[in-house]
Formats: structure tokens, sequence, C-alpha cells
């Protein structure tokens, strides 16, 4: 008995092969849709979707798609291939905020990782996709405003007094806005520099500032295994910066060992045994981590303001110790 006669190839992949014989080699992303119509391309891997949404939501994609395309141009199963030099992670978050969800429901979510906010200022200004830049550039101005008195992280705030058990006690920024870590602020910092936004620079230092020094010199690794270093300006910056800090903290310790409740105090008992504490908790402190800034106050340390404890200091006692602060 004759075999049947092999089918024929479709006409599409045949044109795939005779336009770009490598078109099979590309690894298919995590949005392929059948009845795409464009394909996306970048780090050999490839994303089928829909050019009437790119173009819905971008200047950008606009005008690359009313560009007129060679004869020529590459195929692959029947679709034009766009080659982008965004990283494949970039590309599949900024796919699932313009496919997998309505923005509303996945834009507006709380607390984003930090890393999804990232690529929605970074590729919502490259791809000129607003709604995702404004909404980034909203978060991170949340998370480092440009007025010191409305920064809020773990070091300024008590745990749960602004997330309502939203959060944990490890986390270092208290908001809904991100889900980010103290690493992060040197990323934070680069996009500053990278976009013109001064504003988010004073609070991003100052996070900067409570890394280890080798973190501030080194960089860390995100989530997608990409290395984000400070410039040598910034991480030198930073490094005087954090010297300054010390001096100031010492400034602190000095009116925790040495100041004695004012005679003005009408708690006297109560201020001695406060600082008697803190004695103790900075004792205990730099024993523990002798590398690490303690925790440097954001407030004037003749304020009254010395930590947790500190809020039962009277209002009276941090003055009297205005003459030790003096520098000599």
């Amino acid at each position: 008995m004759a075999e049947p006669p092999a089918k024929r190839p479709r006409s599409d992949q045949a044109d795939d092969e005779a336009h770009n014989p490598s078109a099979t080699t590309y690894e298919r992303g995590d949005h392929w849709f059948e009845d795409g119509n464009v394909v996306l391309v970048t780090q050999s891997t490839a994303f089928r979707v829909h050019r009437g949404v790119l173009t819905k939501h971008s200047d950008v994609f606009k005008d690359m798609f009313t560009v007129p395309q060679p004869a020529n141009v590459e195929m692959m199963e029947g679709c034009p291939v766009v080659h982008l030099t965004d990283t494949k992670e970039d590309l599949g978050r900024l796919l699932t905020l313009l496919f997998g969800l309505p923005y509303s429901s996945i834009g507006f979510q709380r607390r984003p990782r930090f890393i999804l906010v990232s690529t929605m200022l970074r590729l919502g200004t490259k791809y000129q996709i607003e709604v995702l830049r404004t909404d980034a550039l909203r978060r991170l101005q949340n998370v480092f405003p440009s007025k010191l008195e409305k920064f809020r992280n773990s070091y300024t705030v008590e745990y749960d007094e602004e997330l309502d058990g939203h959060s944990s006690e490890s986390d270092t920024f208290f908001t809904q806005a991100i889900n980010m870590q103290t690493e992060d602020a040197i990323t934070v910092v680069n996009l500053a520099r990278m976009f013109d936004l001064p504003g988010l620079l004073p609070g991003a230092f100052y996070c900067c500032s409570q890394l280890c020094r080798k973190t501030i010199m080194g960089g860390y690794l995100d989530e997608d295994k990409t290395l984000h270093k400070l410039s040598q300006e910034d991480a030198l910056r930073i490094w005087l910066a954090e010297t300054e800090m010390r001096v100031a903290d010492a400034k602190t310790e000095m009116f925790i060992i040495k100041a004695e409740p004012s005679p003005e105090c009408l708690t006297r008992q109560a201020c001695t045994a406060v600082l008697s504490q803190h004695r103790e908790l900075r004792s205990l402190w730099i024993q523990a981590s002798p590398d690490i800034l303690p925790d440097v106050s954001l407030q004037d340390s003749t304020s009254g303001n010395l930590g947790e404890s500190g809020r039962d200091v009277s209002s009276q006692c941090p003055h009297a110790s205005r003459g030790i602060l003096k520098p000599t």
C-alpha cells in the first residue's frame, strides 16, 4: 500500500524559512498570542502580540509601524519581526502591563515590586507610554518626597503606623506605593540622574547611606541578576555625607552619655531613666554592629526626639545639652 504524500508546509512557514532560515531558533516568551500580528524579539526571545494594542498606548510603536517595510523583512509564522534592545525580562513586564490585565487593575495594585515600577518608568519613557511613566513617578515621589517632613521609612516611623498590618517588621519602606528594599535606592539614584528627577535624590541618598560600604561601592544585583552601581561621584558623595552623619550622631551620643536633665525638667526621674536606657542600647548596638551606621535620626539632635524611647524625654532636657553639642 502506497504511503500518503507528505503534507505540504504552510505557505507562511515556507515564506519564513525562505526569508529567514533562523526564525525558528527564537525562544517563545510568555506572551504569545496565536492571533497576534507582530513579533517582538529581544535577546533571542520572541513575543507575538497585537500591533493595535501597542499603537494605542505608545506613540513610538505607532510611528514604528507606519514606516513602510522592505520586501525582505524578517518574518516569523507569517508575522513581521521587530528587533528591540530591551532585556527580555523588561519587555516581558511591559507586555504584562499592556496585555496581561487591564492597566487599571495591575497598575494601581498595592505595593508592586520595585523592579516593575522601574520598568514602568524606563520603558514608559522610552516608548512614550504616558500612563506607565506617570504612575511610576507618582509612586517614586511617594517614597522619596522632596520635602524632608514627608519622608517615611523604618528609620523614621514605628512599625505598623502607616501600613496597618499590610507589611512586615523587616520592611525598610513603610508605604503602600512600592515594595522595595534599601538596596533599590541605588537604582533610584541612577533613575533620578537618567531622567532628571532631582527631587528623588535627597531621600535616595539618605537610604544609600544606610547600606554597608561594600554595597555603596560595589553595587547590588536585582532579581534579574542585573548589577546596579552608583557612579564614582555619587558613591563619594554618599561616603562624605555618611561621615557628616556619624559626626552628628556622635553629638547625639554625647547628649545621651553626658547630659543631665534640665533644671526646668518636670519629669526629671523619667528623663534620667530614658537616658540610661539609651546608653545601654547604644553600647549594645556598637558591640553587635561596629561597621554599620547607627540609626541616624533625621531630626535635629536637640529636638528631644531620640528614637522610640526618646519620645518620653521632656522638651526642656535636650536644650540643656546645647553647650555639649557645640563644636570645640
